[in-house]
């Protein structure tokens, strides 16, 4: 049996000095908007509308943005979320403030998604995986793809389907969650306030892992 995997991160802003990428496993193709209706529902109100039709497709437009929610509206989608059977595996870089080189923060993000990829392969076999686009997603999709296809070609018995997708998936807009989540509890200097969230789904993590950045400095001459 197929599961099914969202990936999003967390902190890729020049002035951010810790990267988290998370991965949320489901099962079932339509978990993930099962499980954002739920959330959806205890946020929004209902709007008043009769047709079925027309309440489905008002909820399924309800974007998830960790960073634009308030703590109470964090806390209410963490109690929907930690209720549910789904599954989590994330990954930290720590770095430097002044490393802003583009190049070398995806190179930081990449590793960070074959971290939680390659973990969940000990507990899954059966994988279709959604990885959301980054910024001139067009550029690196290929190379991307095969590199993280590769991390599962020498597992026997092993079946993973990979691609990008849209924010808007909801299945990415919960992994969003999961990543912001996870990575304030690192941030947070009081628990009491700021990590109440964290404590509702840290049950559901099956991996974390946090990585220091290695600095190579260039002799001159």
């Amino acid at each position: 049996m197929a599961y099914h995997a969202y990936i999003d991160e967390s902190g890729t802003m020049e002035d951010q000095i810790i990267m988290t990428v998370a991965m949320v496993v489901l099962e079932g193709a339509r978990s993930g908007q099962r499980l954002h209706r739920r959330a959806a529902e205890k946020l929004f109100p209902i709007p008043k509308i009769r047709a079925k039709s027309q309440r489905e497709e008002w909820f399924a437009k309800v974007a998830l943005h960790y960073a634009d929610m308030k703590h109470s509206e964090k806390l209410m989608t963490a109690e929907v979320f930690g209720r549910s059977a789904l599954k989590m595996f994330v990954a930290h870089h720590a770095h430097d403030e002044r490393t802003k080189d583009h190049a070398f923060k995806f190179s930081i993000y990449r590793n960070l998604v074959c971290q939680v990829l390659s973990a969940s392969f000990n507990h899954y076999d059966d994988l279709e995986i959604s990885v959301a686009k980054q910024g001139g997603w067009q550029d690196y999709e290929r190379d991307f793809i095969n590199e993280l296809r590769a991390l599962s070609e020498h597992l026997p018995g092993h079946k993973t389907k990979i691609r990008l997708s849209s924010a808007a998936k909801h299945g990415i807009q919960i992994a969003d969650f999961y990543a912001g989540v996870s990575r304030d509890y690192l941030l947070a200097d009081s628990p009491a306030t700021s990590t109440s969230h964290y404590e509702l789904v840290r049950h559901q993590i099956d991996y974390t892992a946090v990585l220091q950045a290695v600095v190579l400095v260039k002799k001159e001459g």
